[in-house]
């Protein structure tokens, strides 16, 4: 995932060089992009624990007296 903004940011430097407002604009859009898939996944992360069962059932039979 960093590699990926990595690359997509050095290719709006390059690509945008004459316009430097469209850069800043490039960059803040892909940071918050970014922050808000880290508080996505941290949530799905927490959540998806929560819901987990603590123990799987038993699958012995119960023996009768």
């Amino acid at each position: 995932m960093f590699a990926i903004t990595a690359a997509v940011v050095v290719y709006a430097i390059r690509r945008l060089a004459s316009h430097p407002t469209r850069i800043a604009a490039v960059i803040i859009s892909l940071a918050t992009l970014v922050a808000a898939l880290a508080a996505m996944f941290d949530t799905l992360q927490v959540s998806f624990t929560a819901d987990a069962p603590a123990e799987p059932a038993s699958q012995e039979p119960q023996e009768v007296p």
